[in-house]
């Protein structure tokens, strides 16, 4: 074991982010030609590089290959969080706080020339940028110091280079590298890099460009021409409306399943009240089905459906404001050219959303998604007309994470528990509103339909039905999850399925559409069960004929089941909604989520390392007379995940709104109207249901 460990160290070990011929000759052949004695692994590499390595390798020897990893594997010990949690959650908080700290990001924030929340709006698109998505963000590079670190102790290597790809505020990530002690000397390769303003961005600084494009465009689609921007047919000015932003959820009967206007049908709020911009074109029966319902449809972005009120750009930029000439050096290029993207971005989103809001009377703006700086720009815009920002929570968040900080006047959220997990990401909501979870009020409408598909399968001799989730996958196992991990979530209670005639298994994957081509070989096994009629995939993705998620909600197929098995801790929504219905629900944690508080109900009753201890544990439970009274059991969190368990969360989401709205139609101002809103809902649900962050 020491002689190997010697032998190792006398090789110097070099690390590059991405091999291009330049980094062959800057990089790779000075020290080829200085010590012979070379381990270079790299973790892309361009064509160019490819075919010079082969060059190279008939005049010196030396080892030049792809750095071997997985995702799933990276992690510090048995006992802590994968990188992939780990990374969000903990590191890229210190870059980032770092990064706000810099006299180069305070400068862009200088009060002369930034407006409104742009320096938040910045820091959230510099931070929260996910690693396959932008090479230029902190995720990757923080993601690739601790790859590499993790490889050099695997293999007992004592001396390394990692050259990391010229990014922003790169010299922030060199230095937080050197404060976690990493023994890897990290450089920049400063060669010139294409950086070149894209057209895409700059021309957001023309609106009247876009706006010409988009109106030929439109014409050429629905043989329609524009004359404005906008136009709505009857538009009262006496009245106020909110815009919400859905999920693709074009489905609007009061059923139970899955609708982006829930939070209207089981409320007060008028759908006439209701404005669903539209980003993309809808099949004209599903349109109608909208005007049926009294909603508002509007074409927005790019979606050309014809015969609708058209709003597809600004017709000017409402904040002109650039950086000034001074923060112009070549050392802080990078920097300087993102910030320069950002602000155009954050320019024209607000001018975007600021003119929509004004010519559609909109005074309330209702959106879920949390995942990018988008929002920000667009709050910035509704409270500059007067309106109200709103979020709803979409999933159950147990641990705080770079890329979900929101900005807002209002958040819908499960409970109270969630605050302090807002106040650690640096959230800044001035009213959180506690509604309980909202789509508790669907398993009453959902029973029978459950009911039914139980009874089909014990028609063919299912004593016991498992009721199976599973996440979406991809085929690069190094940067998400790969299809090997899901496989494993059809494989073994499958095989469990063909053995045992008693046993029935119900699967809801999240991403129907390539579920059979993402299983592979596996896809066999699966339609083998099928054939047994103890098997059942939830697979329908439309709607109406129209393309979007699935319609139907996870808690139906669970709420045909005996037990539900979510395989993924750190997604644990759908386990939860399971548990809230009183079905036993246990999760299997094979992707290292160790801080989750959802250890807390206990490994062994709720949480599973893997699939064998899991589906073990099960069957001995059910054949057991003994039963443990803890298996599947989740009670001890619900109360704090869900203050209410009254179904009746979507309905105080929708009054809520339904109040905002009533409060402007009497001509209050916007502080006005959250404060009565907010006393109102206190009075009727308790003062401890609302908070400010921070």
């Amino acid at each position: 074991m020491k002689k190997n460990y010697v032998n190792k160290s006398l090789y110097y070990n070099l690390y590059i982010e991405r091999l291009s011929l330049f980094n062959v000759i800057t990089h790779l052949l000075p020290l080829l030609l200085k010590n012979n004695k070379l381990n270079c692994y790299y973790i892309d590499i361009t064509n160019e590089a490819l075919k010079t390595i082969s060059f190279l390798k008939h005049f010196f020897k030396f080892r030049c290959e792809e750095l071997k990893f997985k995702l799933i594997d990276l992690r510090d010990g048995p006992n802590s969080d994968s990188y992939r949690y780990q990374v969000p959650s903990i590191d890229l908080f210190k870059v980032r706080q770092m990064i706000s700290n810099s006299n180069l990001y305070q400068s862009f924030c200088h009060k002369k020339y930034n407006t409104h929340r742009f320096p938040e709006y910045l820091l959230q698109a510099i931070s929260n940028k996910h690693m396959i998505d932008d090479w230029r963000a902190p995720y990757k590079a923080i993601m690739i110091i601790k790859i590499v670190n993790w490889h050099m102790k695997k293999h007992n290597i004592l001396r390394s280079v990692l050259v990391l790809r010229l990014r922003p505020y790169i010299d922030v990530i060199i230095q937080y590298a050197q404060e976690q002690k990493f023994s890897i000397n990290i450089k920049s390769n400063h060669a010139w890099l294409p950086y070149i303003l894209k057209l895409k961005n700059e021309i957001k600084r023309f609106p009247w460009l876009i706006l010409l494009v988009k109106k030929i465009i439109f014409f050429y689609r629905t043989k329609q021409w524009v004359s404005n921007a906008w136009y709505r047919e009857n538009k009262s000015v006496t009245q106020s409306f909110v815009a919400s932003v859905g999920r693709g959820h074009f489905h609007f009967e009061n059923d139970g399943l899955n609708t982006d206007a829930f939070f209207c049908f089981q409320s007060k709020l008028n759908p006439r009240k209701i404005i669903f911009p539209l980003t993309a074109s809808l099949p004209q029966e599903v349109l109608e089905k909208l005007f049926s319902k009294g909603f508002q449809p509007i074409n927005v972005y790019y979606a050309y459906n014809a015969n609708l009120p058209v709003f597809i750009g600004p017709k000017q930029l409402y904040v002109r404001k650039s950086f000034p000439s001074i923060i112009n050096n070549k050392k802080s290029f990078p920097e300087i050219f993102s910030a320069r993207c950002c602000m155009n971005e954050y320019n024209y989103r607000y001018s975007f959303w600021r003119e929509f809001f004004t010519n559609n009377a909109v005074k309330v703006y209702l959106s879920w998604y949390r995942y990018d700086e988008d929002h920000i720009a667009i709050g910035d815009a509704i409270q500059e007309t007067g309106g109200i920002m709103a979020m709803w929570q979409l999933a159950l968040d147990v641990l705080p994470s770079i890329g979900m900080s929101i900005f807002t006047d209002v958040y819908f959220a499960f409970s109270t528990w969630g605050k302090n997990i807002e106040n650690q990401m640096g959230s800044k909501i001035s009213y959180y509103v506690a509604t309980g979870f909202t789509k508790d009020y669907v398993a009453p409408m959902l029973r029978s339909l459950a009911l039914q598909k139980r009874k089909e399968l014990q028609s063919h001799g299912a004593e016991k039905i498992i009721t199976v989730y599973c996440e979406n996958s991809c085929s690069d196992e190094r940067w998400n999850y790969g299809h090997d991990l899901q496989r494993q979530n059809y494989y073994f209670i499958l095989e469990e399925v063909l053995k045992k005639p008693w046993l029935g298994v119900i699967f809801k994957p999240k991403a129907p559409q390539t579920l059979r081509k993402r299983l592979g070989d596996i896809n066999m096994l699966l339609e083998e069960a099928e054939k047994t009629g103890r098997c059942y995939v939830y697979e329908d993705v439309s709607v109406n004929g129209c393309a979007s998620p699935s319609a139907i909600p996870p808690i139906l197929a669970a709420l045909s089941a005996d037990i539900v098995i979510h395989p993924h801790l750190s997604a644990g929504t759908c386990g939860f909604e399971s548990a809230l219905e009183g079905i036993p629900a246990v999760m299997i944690d094979r992707e290292g989520y160790k801080s989750s508080p959802l250890y807390q109900l206990g490994i062994g009753n709720v949480v599973f390392p893997d699939w064998p201890s899991c589906l073990a544990a099960i069957f001995e439970d059910w054949n057991s007379t003994n039963k443990n009274p803890y298996f599947g059991y989740w009670s001890p969190l619900l109360n704090d995940l869900d203050n209410f368990r009254d179904r009746r969360a979507a309905e105080r989401m929708g009054n809520y709104i339904h109040w905002m709205l009533e409060g402007f139609d009497h001509g209050f101002d916007r502080d006005t109207v959250l404060a009565n809103t907010a006393e109102r809902y206190c009075k009727k649900w308790g003062y401890d249901k609302i908070v400010s962050i921070p």
